[in-house]
């Protein structure tokens, strides 16, 4: 009768540290969430709706750049850590970016496989916010905001 409680406490501890494993994934670099996929965790491909506080199309002069007109684009977070960006630029060619992204709580922190350089953002409620130095003056003057 002895062995036959212990086999019961032993597969109840298991059944409670499968669920307690299974209720911790998330919310680490893993920018998708656990297993790939969206996750619910922020992957996916996101829309760009404004550039430094102003909607898209936005006509902007940044720094010493020439004025451009910014029409809309596309961030891609994939379940992996890879990202891509693209923004369409009238009277220029358009803004292509790519490479690793790290997640830490809604902190992101993307490394440029493109430019070599490394820029943050914040993730929250379907919306992705980017510092990013399109002058390429080692300066941050874009506010990306992209939407799902």
């Amino acid at each position: 009768m002895h062995s036959f409680e212990l086999t019961r406490v032993l597969r109840v501890v298991a059944v409670c540290s499968a669920l307690l494993a299974g209720a911790c994934g998330g919310g680490g670099d893993n920018v998708a969430g656990p297993g790939g996929g969206d996750g619910g965790n922020g992957g996916g491909t996101y829309n760009l709706v404004g550039v430094n506080d102003q909607g898209i199309p936005a006509d902007l002069q940044l720094e010493t750049c020439a004025p451009l007109e910014y029409r809309g684009g596309t961030l891609r977070l994939s379940g992996d850590g890879q990202w891509t960006l693209n923004v369409q630029i009238t009277n220029q060619d358009d803004l292509n970016d790519h490479g690793q992204v790290q997640r830490h709580d809604d902190k992101l922190t993307f490394r440029s496989a493109q430019f070599g350089d490394t820029f943050s953002g914040e993730i929250n409620a379907g919306q992705v916010i980017i510092d990013y130095d399109f002058c390429a003056n080692g300066q941050f003057d874009s506010e990306f905001e992209f939407e799902k």
